[in-house]
C-alpha cells in the first residue's frame, strides 16, 4: 500500500514527496472524495495555513472570515485526514505548540483530533524547520536582508527536513509525541552574521529554546544554518 502525504506544494511536505516511494499527495483544494476511499499503509500529514500568523506581526486580518479559513485550513483538514484509513498516522505538528497564538492553538487542537481519531499515531513537534521550498519566514527574510518582526537576540532552534525524514524512516513506536530539535540554539542576530546581513530588527522577542529528548539531532543550529547558506538554497 501507499504512502499518503499532504501539503506537498511546499516545504517538508514537498521534500518528503519526493524522498519517499510509492507516494500519492493531497492538498486542500484536491479531490478528497476520490482519494478517501484508499486505504494507506502510513498518512503523512504536513498540511497547514500559517498564512496569517506570523510573530509580531501587527497587521495580521484576522477578521471573522479569514479566522474562518485558518481553521478549517488546520483543524477540519486534519480530521477530514485523519478519517482516510490508514495503518500508521503521522502528524507533523509544531515546537511552539504552547504559545498563546491562534497557530498554536489549531495544532493543539489538531493533535487531539489526531490522538482520538488514529489507533495508531506518531506526532512530531519540529522546531523551525531548514529546507528547500520552504515558505517565506523569519529565516529567508533574513537572507534577503528585509526587516523582521522579531528581537536581534530572539533564541531559535533550527533543524533540516532531512532530520525530520530520518525521524519517519526508523521504526519508533506510534503512540505519542516526538519533540525534535537541534542541540544548541542560535539567535537571530547570528543567523544574520553568518548571512552576511544588516537587518533592521522589531521588538517582539521569542525565546524557541531546545527540548532535549532522545530525537534532538547531533547537530548544533548553528551547523544547519551554515550549512544552508554555503548551499545556497535559498533562493530557490
Amino acid at each position: 500500500m501507499a504512502t499518503l502525504i499532504t501539503g506537498t506544494k511546499s516545504g517538508l511536505g514537498k521534500y518528503l514527496s519526493e524522498n519517499i516511494d510509492n507516494v500519492d499527495t493531497l492538498n486542500r483544494d484536491d479531490d478528497y472524495e476520490k482519494i478517501s476511499t484508499v486505504r494507506y499503509n502510513l498518512i503523512i500529514h504536513c498540511a497547514n495555513n500559517n498564512d496569517n500568523y506570523t510573530w509580531g506581526d501587527t497587521e495580521s486580518d484576522f477578521s471573522r472570515t479569514n479566522l474562518y479559513q485558518f481553521y478549517k485550513d488546520n483543524i477540519f483538514f486534519t480530521r477530514d485526514v485523519a478519517n482516510i484509513k490508514h495503518d500508521k498516522f503521522i502528524h507533523i505538528s509544531t515546537y511552539d505548540i504552547e504559545e498563546d497564538t491562534p497557530y498554536s492553538a489549531a495544532k493543539r487542537i489538531s493533535e487531539t483530533i489526531v490522538s482520538t481519531i488514529s489507533q495508531n499515531y506518531l506526532i512530531i513537534r519540529p522546531s523551525s524547520l531548514l529546507g528547500k521550498n520552504m515558505r517565506e519566514n523569519t529565516f529567508t527574510k533574513i537572507l534577503d536582508g528585509k526587516p523582521v518582526y522579531l528581537t536581534e537576540d530572539s533564541v531559535m532552534n533550527y533543524i533540516t527536513h532531512e532530520d525530520v525524514l530520518s525521524v519517519i524512516e526508523k521504526e519508533y513506536p506510534y503512540d505519542g509525541i516526538v519533540y525534535l530539535c537541534a542541540n544548541e540554539n542560535i539567535t537571530l542576530g547570528e543567523v544574520a552574521d553568518l548571512a552576511g546581513k544588516k537587518i533592521k530588527f522589531g521588538d517582539y522577542k521569542c525565546e524557541q529554546k531546545a527540548v532535549f529528548t532522545d530525537y534532538n539531532t547531533d547537530r548544533t543550529s548553528k551547523d544547519n544554518v551554515t550549512k544552508f547558506i554555503e548551499e545556497k538554497k535559498w533562493p530557490f
